[in-house]
């Protein structure tokens, strides 16, 4: 029993090291129907996206214009899902 007391036991729970996820903004909107259309296109694609500040926004009613819902994506997947967007609002005429 002394002996197991001077030894560390250690837990490891990945086999590499964790990686930051970092995100980043591919838009900000007060629109809700842009909001939607837009998290519509990231899920065609297969990038997963989170809204942000809907709370903020949806506590004023939307009737403030500075505090805006922002629509995140993972660093690595951001080139990607701005080009898609960009290319969903640019063929439905936004």
């Amino acid at each position: 029993m002394a002996a197991a007391r001077g030894k560390r036991r250690t837990l490891r729970l990945w086999s590499q090291p964790v990686r930051r996820m970092g995100m980043k903004e591919i838009l900000r909107t007060n629109d809700p129907v842009k909001l939607s259309f837009a998290q519509a296109v990231m899920k065609e694609i297969g990038v997963e996206c989170f809204a942000l500040d809907g709370g903020m926004s949806g506590l004023y009613g939307n009737g403030l214009p500075f505090i805006e819902q922002r629509l995140m994506v993972d660093d690595r997947d951001a080139h990607r899902a701005r080009t898609a967007l960009e290319q969903a609002l640019a063929d439905n005429g936004s």
